[in-house]
């Protein structure tokens, strides 16, 4: 796992980063924003730190009764170094994915509330596209029907176990709220989830390339 770390933007360097975006911008805040980025700093350095650490990964995830969901080879994703970069297109089908929708419908989609990700915590990790039909079938997570989204992804899953608060409100902000322009707005809270859902990328993942089967995996994150 060390190999993995030379290969990702040195954490403190990340969280240096993300403060002199704070400080470029937070003077033109108001209170309550300036105190939304101030808190979501504090909570970036122990998050990253810790998403950072496979080991200390699944010992937490052991500890949440998700040891099925444990890491033995991280896959490294392409990394971003500062806010900045989540404006790249290249990084616009991560933000599309936490949109997240039940009852998908042409006359309007249904967001998924903040019980039912609560329960997505359950969600067994998928390893085959006949679990996954599995598990539509019988109809107890909803918002798993759009593969485009980032529920179905262990990664995903692993995040929302790991760290519930910032998971839950990123999809409640990105799905309640159909307007593109969300997406600027929660530049700061998607780089952090891209720092730490990057991190959580197991080779064993579905979808995830491998050199045995090497089919893009573009869409997975970024790689």
């Amino acid at each position: 796992m060390e190999a993995d770390r030379e290969q990702y933007p040195d954490p403190a360097d990340v969280a240096g980063n993300f403060d002199k975006f704070i400080f470029g911008v937070i003077s033109r805040l108001n209170e309550r924003e300036a105190q939304r980025l101030n808190d979501l700093s504090d909570f970036f350095v122990d998050a990253l730190e810790l998403a950072d650490n496979t080991a200390e990964c699944n010992a937490a995830l052991a500890a949440t009764e998700r040891a099925d969901l444990n890491m033995d080879g991280r896959v490294v994703m392409m990394p971003a170094s500062a806010p900045k970069d989540m404006t790249d297109g290249r990084y616009r089908k991560f933000a599309a994915g936490f949109r997240i929708y039940k009852n998908i419908e042409p006359a309007g989609s249904v967001p998924i509330t903040r019980d039912e990700l609560h329960a997505l915590k359950k969600l067994p990790k998928i390893n085959s596209r006949t679990e996954y039909e599995a598990l539509l079938y019988i109809g107890r997570f909803p918002g798993i029907d759009d593969i485009s989204t980032h529920a179905v992804k262990p990664a995903f899953i692993r995040m929302l176990v790991l760290f519930p608060g910032l998971t839950k409100d990123l999809v409640a902000k990105m799905s309640g709220s159909p307007d593109k322009d969300m997406e600027q707005v929660l530049i700061p809270e998607l780089f952090v989830a891209y720092q730490l859902m990057s991190r959580l990328v197991d080779e064993s993942d579905i979808d995830v390339a491998r050199e045995s089967e090497p089919a893009p995996d573009a869409d997975y994150l970024l790689r």
